[in-house]
């Protein structure tokens, strides 16, 4: 079974500094289905917080990840 933890609650995603939520969500199913863990999610939330622009982060992070898994 699936864990669903990595779900993110829209005000979860607003606090990050994220725009497109849709989008967001999409990425980190992406994600989860990529074999990134429920804590690592968690950390990358928070990290993205920091970001100047959390929606392109978290979007360069997902294709970094294809790239290098291909």
């Amino acid at each position: 079974m699936t864990s669903m933890q990595h779900k993110f609650g829209a005000l979860d995603l607003i606090r990050a500094g994220l725009q497109d939520l849709d989008k967001a969500r999409t990425l980190f199913d992406e994600l989860h289905n990529d074999g990134i863990d429920d804590d690592r999610m968690r950390l990358l939330l928070t990290t993205l917080e920091k970001a100047c622009d959390p929606d392109v982060a978290l979007s360069n992070l997902v294709d970094i990840i294809k790239v290098v898994q291909s």
